[in-house]
Parts: C-alpha cells; structure tokens; sequence
C-alpha cells in the first residue's frame, strides 16, 4: 500500500509538470526577435526602426497601418544601412531603394510632403563626400 501511495504522488507530479509544460507552450508567445538595430547617425544619433517611424509619423501623419507596416521596412532598412559604412556609394544605395518602398506605403495626401523630405535627403547624399 506504501508503495502505491508513492506511485501516485510521483505520477501526480509528472502529470501536473507536463501539464505546467503544455500550458506555457499554448498561452506563452515565444519571444519576438530583436529588430531594432542601431546605428549611430551623423553627430552621434542613434537610427533605429522606432525613430525611422517615429520621424514619418511626425512629417506625414501616419495611419496604425501604415506605422506597423513601415516599422517592418525599416527594419530590414536599419539592417541593412548597420552593415555599410557611412558615406560610401553602398550606402547611398540603400537609403535609394529604401525611399520606393515607403512611398509604396503612402496614401495620395502624403505623397508630395514625402517627395520634398526625399528631395532634401537626396540633395544631401549628393553633397556629401565619398
């Protein structure tokens, strides 16, 4: 009888850990991974996905939408421009692909406001030095 008694309180135990197990599998999310790469702008401040979002919500008055789908543009922006060095021709290029796709992203009323903000980026990559 000691014995069962034993049994039953281990199976017990057993049932209730992968029952533990199960739950947090079902309930839990797995973590999100992080895709707020930074890089240190000019004069030292920091471009991240957020700050990207942030700066075109501020300029063109971005929808929820349009905010969750540019943050996942600028993402893979932000990853990619952390993998050139500043003011070279390879980074140039990047920012030139990034701008069609945001401007994919925009509604009619937001088009020309974002078409002087690329101007002015523009004329500023061509002033720089390579």
């Amino acid at each position: 009888m000691h014995r069962f008694r034993i049994l039953r309180i281990v199976l017990m135990i057993a049932a209730i850990f992968a029952a533990g197990i199960g739950i947090g599998y079902r309930f839990i999310q797995p973590p999100v991974p992080d895709v707020t790469l930074k890089v240190l702008g000019k004069e030292g401040t920091v471009i991240s996905a957020d700050v990207v979002v942030a700066y075109y919500d501020r300029e063109l008055h971005l929808t929820e939408a349009q905010k969750q789908n540019l943050h996942l543009v600028a993402a893979e922006f932000v990853q990619k421009l952390s993998t050139t060095q500043p003011r070279t021709r390879e980074r140039f290029d990047v920012f030139r692909t990034y701008f069609p796709k945001v401007r994919a992203l925009l509604e009619g009323d937001q088009l020309p406001k974002f078409d002087e903000l690329t101007k002015r980026h523009r004329a500023r990559m061509d002033r720089s030095p390579e």
